[in-house]
């Protein structure tokens, strides 16, 4: 299905006006292009969205009454030497927005031009990546619509290998698999653009992030105890692949976290911590903590973009005894502003985790300032304002019975509307979602196969 947006002003239309005493003689005009798709008129700032079924795509142009001497398109500002006459095809292997320009010069050496955007969207566009930690899996669920059964569009041939993270950037996602090798693919359609060789000698790879072009950061998992943190995977000068001789140090105790960008600089759980690692040295940079120290009995799992525009850490406690807490950070120089305490409402009850949910990951509202947690009791909301906790949705969590377990790979993810949680006994998982004004509970998708996680594409680094 194609549309097209119609700009304000058209090509060549304008409205004067003329005394009668002066008499304007007509001079040399400029070429005036006539362009169409599909039967409709194409005007200068016009915006065609076209969904990738549809491609390839073909726009007609005349020039009426003019001799022309040369066509001239451009996509993204870069000439298409192909296309030399008033009719261009345009294909791409890449969804996303391309700005589109003609350039006609008549043989008198008068010059117009068109320019619009063409927009290629794909199926994937909007909506909830699903996958798995345990089973290679891949799945995406938009509004209306279920795909399955994406793995062999991602893997193709990079051979065998369950998704361990994801991460998109710049409408292309990336996929860390088990067999040792990250796949790039097109974020709307999942088809492979490319694969970064094939790395060893570290753990079961966890986590991942693009820290600059032609290197990556990724994560160990919880069993390689002495090879824990953030290990750079980076292009040589042979165009071959290299893992790090050893994890970035001040790293090591960040296995369970997802990386985040903010600006040029990564951060990352790190303990009792954050890290903030700058990519053009690999190295992590100080920051100022004000004072705060976080306790012994927490670890900082989750870094969060809040909607309010602060860095939220989320340093989570196992133990009864002790809250956990939530670390409100600057987003400039990355200092700690606050700490506060999850105390749960008026009766001010302790928010800890579970032994089923102690790696499950907290996800930050889009729409509100908000910041889900998950807790012994189900859903917590964070309201970053008021720095009040409440009891979002009502969940129980055991390995045999309730709605579930939290899973070390399983992540939450939310969009305008609600909140979604992944949850399984290893066999089976559930996706809930969860309103994100009422908090009322419904099942989304029960007996997905293995463990899942479950990402929103609001959630990603790019939002």
């Amino acid at each position: 299905m194609k549309k097209i947006v119609y700009a304000l002003c058209a090509l060549g239309l304008a409205f004067a006006g003329c005394k009668e005493e002066k008499v304007i003689e007509p001079g040399p005009q400029n070429p005036q292009i006539i362009a169409l798709y599909d039967g409709e008129f194409l005007r200068n700032g016009d915006v065609l969205a076209v969904d990738v079924a549809d491609l390839p795509l073909t726009i007609s142009s005349t020039v009426p009454n003019v001799d022309v001497g040369t066509y001239e398109w451009k996509i993204n500002g870069t000439v298409d030497e192909d296309a030399t006459t008033g009719k261009f095809e345009f294909d791409s292997e890449r969804t996303g927005t391309f700005p589109v320009s003609l350039s006609v010069i008549s043989k008198q050496g008068k010059k117009s031009s068109l320019d619009f955007t063409v927009e290629i969207e794909g199926p994937y566009k909007e909506g909830l990546v699903i996958y798995s930690g345990s089973y290679a899996g891949l799945a995406f669920q938009s509004t209306d619509t279920y795909y399955d059964d994406l793995m062999s569009k991602v893997v193709g041939d990079s051979g065998s290998g369950t998704v361990q993270d994801i991460y998109l950037e710049d409408n292309v996602i990336y996929f860390l698999l088990s067999n040792g090798k990250i796949v790039a693919c097109d974020a709307q359609t999942f088809n492979k653009l490319d694969e970064y060789g094939t790395f060893s000698g570290i753990a079961t790879p966890y986590r991942l992030i693009k820290a600059a072009e032609g290197k990556f950061y990724i994560s160990t998992d919880n069993m390689g105890r002495d090879k824990q943190g953030l290990w750079v995977y980076e292009k040589q000068q042979d165009d071959s692949w290299a893992v790090s001789s050893a994890p970035i140090a001040g790293t090591e105790l960040a296995p369970a976290s997802k990386p985040i960008r903010v600006g040029d600089y990564i951060l990352i759980g790190a303990g009792d911590d954050i890290a903030v690692i700058d990519p053009a040295t690999d190295e992590v940079v100080p920051h100022d903590k004000n004072g705060i120290t976080i306790s012994t009995d927490r670890k900082v799992t989750d870094v969060l973009k809040g909607n309010d525009g602060y860095i939220y850490a989320v340093a989570y406690s196992t133990k009864s005894s002790v809250s956990s807490s939530i670390i409100k950070i600057d987003p400039v120089d990355f200092s700690f502003v606050d700490e506060t305490e999850m105390l749960e409402g008026d009766a001010q009850n302790k928010v800890y985790q579970t032994s089923y949910a102690s790696q499950s990951h907290a996800t930050a509202s889009i729409t509100t300032d908000d910041i889900f947690v998950m807790g012994s009791k189900g859903i917590y909301k964070f309201d970053c304002g008021s720095k009040t906790t409440s009891l979002f949705a009502s969940m129980s969590f055991s390995m045999w019975g309730g709605d579930g377990a939290g899973i070390d790979y399983m992540q939450m993810g939310a969009d305008k509307k609600n909140v979604y949680v992944g949850l399984t006994n290893t066999m089976s998982s559930t996706i809930y979602k969860l309103d994100i004004a009422t908090g009322a509970k419904s099942t989304l998708r029960s007996n997905v196969t293995g463990d899942v996680s479950v990402m929103s594409t609001y959630q990603f680094a790019d939002r």
